[in-house]
């Protein structure tokens, strides 16, 4: 894992401080752990995701959980229920909010329309079909991808839902593209609060292009913009990948995140575009140290289950939300199970899962070496006649912390006591 530089470190305290210093308006602040909730945005409740929900709770103040997904037909909303595990919620001990996911829509925004009445009576069933299994909803969340320009149209449905679902709060979502509309404060200001999103995947221009989920330094910016609005609101952070894809001139063509994994054309380029552990661990540092006091909680993108290869495991989001950078901390392990054989093992002693990058090099004083293999995606390779490496190819598999994998195997013409050690790639 790269190492985090002291001129980065210096530059998230710099914005904060110049931000403080000369925004326009004196936001009033504060400091101290923030509140910290996950969203369950899986759309199959299967058992490693009621698995998780359990791991979780201890951990998180509450879940947010994805209950319907909204689509549009000549106009008109057509959507898909979602079948959480409302036992398994209930369970938990935590508030539930309920988040209903409504796709591009451009109007038109009217009251007595029919796309209104239809969301209101959508958000109406969703919480009836909570209550009716046990779970009172701490609150009703739109996800909606509204356009810029279209701020003003979709007050009108947040106002009318606010009023039939009252007294269960009614939040948004909202992306910092929209902060600097004239719209944007009369819009919240008729919810009770929202969730800023500061990830997102940015288009690159080509392979070469660096592009971040989340850049620590903008949402430090949107952050602090967001506060003007006077309205309390919790940010949004990113535990996900994508896989994005490059044809063979180096244009982006497509991306891939959540599901089985995309089979793209063996000429395609492919990279992988990841949430940074180390920026974002930062980003909660700071705002435990100081943030505006309408910024009340961090809600994070999402739930990590175990059979979600493009998230993040749970052991690198419970380090990430206390501040802490997680890391992996390898340790070679040889052991001989009969004379002559050799094992070489690998173990994870840190508190992330990852795929080791470093070569194993193992030494022998004297003897010959008769026979081996590798495992695990490795390669063995014999530099010398008294060492062998085992080196990590592209396909080498995580480890899990308190994980031990075998990497290969020795064989020498008599006993021998062997050293081991890692060595740059």
């Amino acid at each position: 894992m790269r190492c985090r530089s002291p001129i980065f470190v210096l530059g998230l305290g710099l914005l904060v401080g110049l931000a403080v210093a000369f925004w326009p308006q004196a936001m009033p602040r504060q400091g101290g752990v923030m509140p910290q909730e996950v969203y369950v945005w899986q759309r199959a409740w299967n058992e490693p995701v009621k698995q998780a929900v359990t791991q979780a709770a201890p951990e998180m103040e509450r879940f947010t959980v994805l209950t319907a997904e909204v689509t549009w037909v000549k106009g008109q909303p057509k959507w898909t229920r979602m079948e959480p595990d409302w036992a398994a919620l209930k369970a938990s001990g935590k508030p539930i909010g309920l988040a209903l996911r409504i796709g591009p829509y451009g109007g038109p925004f009217d009251r007595e329309s029919v796309p209104t009445k239809k969301l209101v009576e959508l958000a109406l069933s969703t919480l009836a079909q909570a209550e009716a299994h046990g779970v009172k909803a701490a609150e009703v969340q739109l996800d909606f991808d509204c356009a810029e320009t279209k701020l003003a149209g979709y007050r009108v449905w947040v106002e009318a839902l606010r009023e039939r679902v009252k007294p269960v709060p009614l939040t948004i979502t909202a992306l910092p593209s929209w902060l600097d509309q004239r719209e944007f404060k009369e819009l919240v200001r008729v919810t009770d609060g929202f969730v800023l999103q500061v990830h997102a995947l940015q288009r690159p221009a080509s392979v070469r292009d660096e592009v971040k989920l989340c850049d620590p330094l903008k949402a430090l910016a949107a952050v602090e913009l967001a506060a003007q609005a006077g309205v309390p609101f919790k940010v949004a952070l990113p535990t996900y990948s994508y896989v994005t894809a490059f044809n063979r001139e180096s244009r982006f063509i497509g991306a891939s995140a959540e599901g089985p994994a995309k089979e793209w054309p063996s000429d395609v380029i492919t990279r992988e575009l990841a949430a940074n552990p180390q920026e974002l661990a930062m980003l909660v540092r700071d705002w435990t140290q100081q943030r505006p006091a309408m910024l009340q909680g961090i809600i994070w993108y999402r739930l990590p289950v175990s059979t979600d290869r493009w998230n993040w495991d749970w052991p690198m989001l419970a380090q990430v939300k206390l501040g802490k950078v997680p890391e992996a901390q390898w340790q070679v392990v040889t052991r001989s199970p009969e004379p002559g054989l050799v094992e070489v093992l690998l173990a994870n002693a840190g508190t992330t899962k990852s795929a080791p990058q470093q070569t194993v090099r193992v030494q022998w004083p004297k003897g010959r070496l008769v026979a081996g293999d590798s495992l695990s995606g490795n390669e063995l390779s014999e530099p010398s006649a008294l060492m062998a490496e085992f080196k990590p190819q592209k396909d080498t598999r995580t480890i899990a912390p308190g994980e031990t994998r075998l990497l290969g195997w020795l064989r020498f013409d008599s006993s021998v006591e062997v050293h081991s050690e890692l060595v740059a790639k």
